[in-house]
């Protein structure tokens, strides 16, 4: 691990606190494992229409960490799922995590969730 990872991987226990952050619990749901409840940063789009069809795009940022995030090498891009509200206080839905993460570092990952 380089010394910018190691900084990364510190910074990132204050950036999902929810205290600190404004973070939620959200429950992660890994194809292959056990469940778990983590913190995330939610980010909400605002509804969008397409041929009539309202869509809310949700993007999460969690730690890079096996215990308290998703790690990167735990990750399954083809099934993990996670259970979190399209809209904050709203009902939750499973949704499921699409394609590789948007951004990356060695603290941090950020995913698109549908």
């Amino acid at each position: 691990m380089s010394f910018f990872d190691d900084i990364d991987a510190q910074h990132s226990q204050f950036f999902v606190d929810p205290d600190l952050m404004g973070g939620e619990l959200v429950t992660y749901c890994p194809l292959a494992g056990v469940q778990r409840e983590i913190n995330a940063i939610v980010t909400r789009s605002p509804n969008r229409e397409v041929d009539g069809v309202f869509f809310c795009d949700v993007m999460l940022t969690v730690r890079n960490d096996a215990t308290s995030g998703i790690s990167l090498e735990e990750y399954n891009k083809g099934g993990d799922v996670v259970i979190v509200a399209k809209r904050k206080g709203g009902e939750t839905s499973r949704l499921r995590i699409t394609g590789d993460p948007i951004t990356q570092d060695g603290g941090v990952l950020t995913f698109k969730v549908a």
